[in-house]
């Protein structure tokens, strides 16, 4: 059977693993001939349940034509044919950068370097430093081009295309450390001091074809980033003094000149106070901008785009012909001033030298807006949904490029041409909108309890056609200036959810970041307050518009998103269930316990020693004997963020009152789950605690996934994994010339009474049911391993017998069934004799996974 006359493969639900499947992109980089964009390109391993980073690279064609055109063009290449790895490295790359001119791609890896000699003396370290790599790009392999003891943080090219200047922390001198090593490994005296290691960060010149590094200057401790003028003769730094991470609050930025013997003293290019991030000189070396907060007393502000001034440099008289005349309105450092008055959050930008102007990506409602930033005007070339999007400018031509992705789509790479034509130039997650049913999904808008107007997302469960009210799942960002943006990406999975049957309301309540200052700062000491009244008017408002089912409503939320469920579930009992993940339960818990604990006082506007009440008022833990809730509660082991406390103290009080709930941690998980397959557990684990609560009425479940166990008759049954998987001596390919990678399911069994016999499951007794088709799937074989090689057993008749255990009676095993199916993805039922059937997905195999031999369900 051809592939021509084989019939396409119908839609697939999205699951878990296809959204943390989608390539995500950043850190764009455009050459210096305008046209080539190298990237960070990130996936999912669930081999190795990691994340992979590498280097791409993306091309601009001018015979390309622009994307709202809409017309045939023979001749214009496929953009996946102009779209590329670069690295490959098991430990993964990050922040590519052009030499100057464009011969040469650096880029940071902790990678080995097969040429280290053996003999160094650090080669006792369990693992190599980040350093800075050299890619030619007429060909060649990539060579480390520094060998920084505590590797490298931060680095720049200077302008003639020979030499970098990279940031490292100072090492300690080696008759310290290696009394430290011989402590800590031989004897184990290796207490923990907080805050103890505050080594100075150290800037050195780096010759590409050098072998030692020249050191130009020692910077403090709290120094987190810098950026070179555009002549390379000046740097400034941003520093909060301290490297103490809840000094957050606290950047000044510091000036120095570079020489070839060294540095000059610093000098204080900025008073004001607040945090600073993202350093950028203008196109022509007389300022420099960065972001910062529209009041440097909060946190939570706007973030906004300010500006010094700086005296031309003596000998440098270019500048002064190139200088940007609609700069000369900011005054002179120290005094920084805001250089536009647009009222919302600016996430990223970028100037063009071409142009003389900044090109940023603002933060708008449920979207973003691309703004130009030139002559005191604002002008709005174009609008995308990507809630932290990445803006690179071409330094010589007209051209810029962002990434972009929105309801319909997954992130790709946008080019805007000297034309102001817009062009899609990848084509990474495309196929992803043709391959998955897409739930249908829009911007809504309710009144609150004072007035307010209040947006949210809504996303409508699969095939809804109306009249029949929903199980509704709320969604409530962090925060809590956080977002919801209508995209099909968000922590919580949502289009997931809308595949599952749920209806998802997530809505951007007082606070929320996009919708100008005043409303970013209105929840000040008011936690709790109107952002709870915002959140239920929403929910009231789906069950007026006769979407969600007023008896089948379960909320959810992460970070802020569980404080908010934990305040919701304490102050309301119309929710079934609640799913808090690394949530707040007691404020003064969080203050103590957190690295980030200016937080708390950012938003209360004191210390729990200096207003006890607000902290006690405000915390969701004062009003626990309210909870009727059942509750899941999850959080990450390693989370010095919002720490684990705050979640143990809930679970702990909720069982002592008698309240359904459940503990999950997950180790080396900090804010937030991040492991692919640990985001894969907790996505299902919250869907099985709403279908049980919602749609069980907590005595059944109404359907089992992977990992659920269904009681039966004296038994219990769980499906534990289905991957695809390759055993040797089966044949590659079917009659239908499809890749035969059978799928793997196993379960584990066991009886909770002694049965008194055997047990005895006939093959025939297990099938998949297919989404979609009339007949099920067959076994195909029992898989088994002989000398570290995987088999499948095969055969007519074939069933697994299981005595009980001689001391106990009890019978308990696990085993795995292999099946076969086609290479693109599925869904189904697993069915194994009486139990109740088990659904799992599939998804189609990637060309990457099918070199790498194992794609993980």
């Amino acid at each position: 059977m051809s592939d021509i006359n084989r019939p396409p493969s119908p839609k697939q639900r999205i699951t878990p693993y296809d959204l943390l499947a989608a390539k995500r992109i950043s850190d764009l980089q455009i050459h210096p001939d305008g046209e080539r964009i190298a990237f960070v390109l990130e996936q999912a391993n669930f081999e190795d349940s990691r994340w992979n980073s590498h280097i791409w690279i993306t091309e601009y064609m001018e015979t390309c034509p622009p994307e709202d055109l809409n017309t045939e063009n023979e001749a214009r290449p496929e953009p996946e044919d102009l779209t590329r790895r670069l690295t490959y490295s098991h430990e993964g790359e990050s922040k590519p950068r052009w030499s100057p001119d464009g011969r040469s791609l650096a880029f940071l890896s902790a990678r080995e370097d097969p040429t280290d000699s053996q003999d160094d003396d650090d080669d006792d370290e369990e693992d190599p430093k980040t350093q800075i790599w050299l890619l030619p790009m007429e060909g060649g392999e990539a060579r480390k081009i520094t060998s920084a003891k505590e590797g490298v943080l931060e680095y720049e090219w200077l302008p003639d295309g020979e030499t970098l200047i990279y940031m490292t922390v100072e090492p300690r001198p080696l008759p310290v450390e290696h009394v430290r090593r011989e402590l800590r490994g031989r004897k184990h005296v290796d207490p923990t001091v907080e805050m103890e290691d505050r080594r100075p960060r150290q800037l050195y010149r780096m010759g590409v074809h050098d072998s030692k590094p020249v050191l130009l200057y020692i910077a403090d401790c709290g120094t987190y980033e810098f950026s070179l003028s555009p002549d390379g003769s000046r740097l400034c730094y941003a520093t909060s003094h301290t490297n103490d991470p809840n000094d957050y609050h606290l950047g000044d930025i510091y000036l120095i000149e570079l020489s070839d013997s060294g540095a000059s003293s610093p000098i204080q290019i900025t008073e004001r106070s607040g945090g600073k991030g993202s350093l950028r000189w203008s196109s022509d070396g007389c300022a420099v901008t960065f972001l910062s907060w529209l009041d440097p007393e909060l946190s939570y502000s706007c973030e906004s785009l300010f500006g010094v001034r700086l005296p031309l440099p003596p000998e440098h008289p270019d500048n002064v012909q190139k200088r940007i005349e609609w700069l000369d309105r900011l005054p002179l450092a120290p005094e920084a001033a805001l250089l536009t008055d647009y009222d919302y959050d600016i996430t990223d930008y970028a100037w063009s030298a071409a142009e003389g102007c900044i090109y940023a990506l603002t933060a708008y409602r449920t979207g973003s807006q691309l703004a130009r930033i030139a002559n005191e005007t604002t002008t709005f070339y174009t609008s995308c949904s990507e809630d932290r999007a990445h803006i690179a400018a071409a330094q010589d031509h007209n051209r810029i490029c962002w990434v972009q992705e929105s309801r319909e789509a997954l992130p790709e790479i946008v080019f805007r041409d000297e034309n102001e034509n817009i062009h899609i130039l990848t084509r990474l997650n495309a196929s992803f909108s043709e391959t998955h049913l897409l739930p249908r999904q829009e911007v809504v808008e309710w009144i609150s309890k004072d007035g307010t107007h209040i947006e949210g997302v809504l996303t409508y469960p699969l095939n809804h056609t109306g009249g029949k009210p929903c199980p509704l799942a709320l969604q409530i960002h962090g925060g809590p200036k956080g977002r919801s943006t209508n995209t099909l990406r968000s922590y919580l999975l949502h289009p997931v959810w809308a595949a599952e049957g749920y209806a998802v309301l997530r809505p951007n309540y007082r606070g929320s970041e996009g919708y100008g200052h005043a409303f970013a700062i209105s929840n000040r000491r008011d936690l709790g307050g109107g952002d709870y009244e915002d959140i239920m008017a929403g929910v009231e408002w789906a069950i007026a518009q006769g979407i969600a089912d007023p008896n089948r409503l379960g909320v959810m939320g992460g970070s802020y998103g569980g404080y908010m469920t934990n305040w919701i579930i304490s102050h309301s009992n119309r929710f079934k269930a609640a799913c808090s993940l690394f949530g707040i339960f007691h404020l003064q818990t969080d203050y103590s316990n957190s690295s980030f604990s200016r937080w708390d006082n950012d938003y209360l506007g004191a210390y729990y020693w200096e207003d006890p009440e607000i902290y006690r008022r405000l915390s969701p833990g004062t009003y626990v004997d309210n909870i009727n809730t059942p509750t899941l509660i999850m959080h990450g082991d390693d989370d010095d963020n919002t720490f684990i406390s705050n979640s143990k103290e809930m679970f702990q009080a909720l069982r002592h009152r008698g309240v359904t709930t459940e503990f999950v941690h997950y180790p080396r998980e900090g804010h937030g789950m991040s492991e692919p397959n640990h985001r894969q557990d907790e996505v299902r684990r919250c869907l099985s605690w709403m279908d049980k609560h919602l749609l069980g009425n907590g005595e059944a479940q109404a359907r089992h996934r992977i990992g659920d166990t269904a009681v039966t008759e004296g038994w219990i049954l769980s499906i534990t994994s289905a991957e695809r998987v390759d055993y040797v001596g089966l044949p590659s390919e079917t009659e239908h010339k499809e890749p035969q990678r059978p799928l793997e399911v196993t379960f584990t069994l066991n009886s909770l009474q002694p049965p008194g016999m055997a047990f005895l499951l006939p093959l025939a007794n297990i099938r998949i049911d297919l989404s979609g088709a009339t007949e099920p799937l067959q076994p195909i074989g029992i898989p088994t391993e002989s000398h570290g090689t995987r088999l499948l057993l095969q055969g007519d008749n074939l069933h697994l017998n299981v005595s009980p255990d001689a001391h106990t009676g009890h019978i308990a095993f696990a085993a795995s069934i292999a099946f076969h199916v086609s290479e693109s993805s599925g869904s189904g039922v697993v069915r194994i004799a009486s139990f109740p059937g088990v659904e799992i997905n599939w998804s189609a195999e990637t060309e990457d996974e099918k070199q790498e031999g194992r794609t993980d369900v």
